[in-house]
C-alpha cells in the first residue's frame, strides 16, 4: 500500500503548530516595561460579562477572547469589537467565545431589550452594517497573533468601511486598551487602497508578515477518506462527492461538499478574524504541496491532518465509500 507523507513536519513551522503547546501567556512591552504599579483587572472570571468598554490587562483579554483551535496556524486570540455610532461612538469589547457573530451581541445588548433602538434581523444587519456609510455600528476585532507577537485591529474583508471610519475605530480601540501603543492595523492585499488613505501614524501589518516562517497551515484538523482529485478554484462549487480535493485556492461560498480540502498555497492568504468560522471539513494549506501528491492522484485515500503535519495513505474504494456514507449521508 502506497503512502505519501508530507515532509513539512515542523520544518520552518512556528510555535503555533507545535503539539501540546504550553498555556498562552500574553505579554507586551506595554505591560512589561511601562507599568510601575499593579493593575486591577475588571473582568470577573466567575461571571464574565457579555462585553466591556475597556481592556486594562492581558487577563481580561484572555477571558473575553475566542481562540483558534490548538494547532491551527497562525494561532490567534480574537476579541470582536462593536462601536455604536448612535451612542457617542461607545466601544464594546465582546465576549467572543460566547457570541460568534457581532449581530448576536448587538441584538442581545444594544437593541430594544436594552432600551435602545431596535437592532434589525441578521440578514438586514449584515447587509447594512458592513456596507452602508450611514451604518449604526462599526464592526471589527482585536486579534493577538501569538507566533508573531502582534496586536492587530481588523475589519472583515467584505467590509467597505472607508479610511475615516477605520481610523476612528482604530483610535477608539487603542485609547481603551492596555495594548494601545502596540496596536497595528492588519491589512491584506485587498486593502491597498484603504491603507494608502490612512494617516501615517497608524502602523500597518501585512498578512505576509504574520505568515512569515510558516510553511504548513492546518485550519481544521481531522481524518477523511475519498478519491484524491484535483479541482481548480473555479470548480470548487456546487458538487457533492466523496473526494479528497486538491486545489490551488481555498473554496468560497457557495462551495461544494467533499471529504477534505488540501490547498496548494496558504488556505488563508489573508487570514482574519471572521475566517475559518464556517469551515468544518478537514482543511489545510501548504505552499508547494501539489507535486508531492502526484503519485496518488485518482486513488482512494485517507488523509490525516494533524497540528504538525499530515499524511495521505491509499485505501480501498470500499473503505472510502463506507466512511463517506457514515459521515456524509443525509447532507
Amino acid at each position: 500500500m502506497r503512502s505519501a507523507m508530507v515532509l513539512l513536519m515542523c520544518l520552518g513551522c512556528t510555535e503555533s503548530v507545535e503539539k501540546s503547546p504550553p498555556p498562552v501567556q500574553i505579554t507586551t512591552s506595554t505591560t512589561s516595561t511601562t507599568s510601575t504599579t499593579a493593575v486591577d483587572c475588571t473582568v470577573d472570571p466567575d461571571a464574565i460579562p457579555d462585553g466591556v468598554g475597556d481592556l486594562i490587562c492581558p487577563e481580561d483579554f484572555e477571558l473575553l477572547a475566542a481562540e483558534t483551535p490548538q494547532g491551527v496556524s497562525p494561532s490567534a486570540h480574537v476579541v470582536m469589537t462593536v462601536i455604536d455610532r448612535d451612542d457617542a461612538e461607545s466601544l464594546h469589547f465582546v465576549h467572543s467565545s460566547l457570541y460568534i457573530v457581532p449581530w448576536e451581541y448587538a441584538f442581545s445588548n444594544l437593541g430594544a431589550a436594552g432600551g435602545m433602538a431596535p437592532v434589525s434581523d441578521l440578514g438586514t444587519f449584515n447587509l447594512v452594517e458592513y456596507s452602508s456609510p450611514e451604518r449604526r455600528f462599526v464592526l471589527g476585532a482585536v486579534v493577538y497573533y501569538e507566533a508573531a507577537g502582534v496586536w492587530a485591529y481588523e475589519v472583515a474583508r467584505f467590509d467597505v468601511a472607508d479610511a475615516a471610519m477605520v481610523e476612528s475605530a482604530y483610535r477608539n480601540v487603542a485609547e481603551h486598551a492596555f495594548f494601545g501603543s502596540e496596536l497595528q492595523f492588519h491589512a491584506g492585499w485587498w486593502a491597498d487602497d484603504l491603507v494608502s488613505q490612512l494617516p501615517d501614524d497608524i502602523p500597518v501589518v501585512r498578512t505576509e508578515d504574520l505568515l512569515e516562517g510558516i510553511t504548513y497551515q492546518p485550519v481544521v484538523l481531522g481524518t477523511a477518506m475519498g478519491k484524491l482529485t484535483y479541482r481548480p478554484a473555479e470548480a470548487m462549487v456546487d458538487f457533492y462527492s466523496a473526494e479528497v480535493v486538491v486545489t490551488d485556492q481555498r473554496p468560497t461560498d457557495p462551495r461544494g461538499v467533499g471529504a477534505a480540502t488540501l490547498v496548494t498555497d496558504f488556505a488563508y492568504p489573508d487570514y482574519g478574524y471572521g475566517q475559518g468560522l464556517l469551515d468544518w471539513q478537514p482543511l489545510l494549506g501548504a505552499p508547494g504541496l501539489g507535486d508531492s501528491l502526484d503519485s496518488l492522484m485518482g486513488e482512494w485515500v485517507q488523509v490525516d491532518i494533524d497540528a504538525d503535519g499530515f499524511s495521505v495513505t491509499e485505501v480501498t474504494e470500499e473503505q472510502a465509500l463506507a466512511w463517506w456514507e457514515e459521515h456524509y449521508s443525509g447532507l
